[in-house]
């Protein structure tokens, strides 16, 4: 999961529609997954996602539509770890 999702950010980075695709691998793995270690790797990959798609400067609307999904994502991943 480390080289995909990091392989994602690096190279995607200027992509949306990539880095949603990558958001929907996390989320299936963390539907399969119950190993609190691979759920906080998950949601640090979500976090440098987001961060690093932000630092890109993408229209704003792709921002936006990103961070959301990612938030949904990231409060499903912090609900399981807890």
């Amino acid at each position: 999961m480390d080289h995909v999702l990091d392989a994602m950010r690096v190279y995607a980075v200027n992509h949306p529609t990539v880095l949603h695709r990558s958001l929907g691998l996390v989320e299936q793995v963390a539907v399969v997954s119950a190993d609190p270690e691979v759920l906080r790797t998950l949601e640090d990959h979500v976090q440098h996602l987001v961060e690093s798609f932000a630092a890109a400067s993408p229209h704003r609307r792709d921002l936006d539509a990103l961070s959301m999904r990612a938030d949904r994502l990231l409060a499903d991943l912090r609900e399981r770890l807890s």
